[in-house]
């Protein structure tokens, strides 16, 4: 694969997690299905990108993509396992309230953390 195939399997990716880190607050597990491409090919150009994120010195960007290969890569489930998981993980929150607050605020909390890392300036992100 090269680098700029990789590049643009990449910027998916990157898409994807912002959907990925709001479910994953609520189901802690992705079927493989959300996934933009197959593990194989996710797994490969994130590892041609990361590479070139370390060879020009940037390993805070390396060490991020590697941290969201194991969060949204490597934990996402055949799509029937992840139902079952998701389904059983949302009857947990619904049926506990401190719960089901606590995982309200970690949404907002998921959407502020995608707006300052999109650079977005506004009054509303505290």
């Amino acid at each position: 694969m090269e680098f700029k195939e990789a590049e643009k399997i990449f910027k998916d990716f990157q898409e994807y997690v912002e959907i990925a880190s709001k479910l994953e607050k609520i189901f802690s597990v992705t079927p493989e299905s959300f996934l933009p491409y197959s593990k194989e090919i996710l797994e490969k150009a994130l590892n041609i990108v990361a590479k070139k994120y370390l060879m020009y010195g940037n390993k805070k960007a390396y060490d991020t993509i590697g941290s969201n290969m194991v969060l949204f890569l490597f934990t996402s489930r055949k799509d029937e396992e992840a139902l079952e998981l998701m389904r059983k993980e949302l009857n947990l929150r619904l049926d506990n309230p401190e719960l089901k607050k606590a995982t309200i605020e970690s949404l907002k909390e998921a959407h502020k953390d995608w707006l300052k890392f999109k650079n977005y300036k506004h009054d509303d992100i505290k």
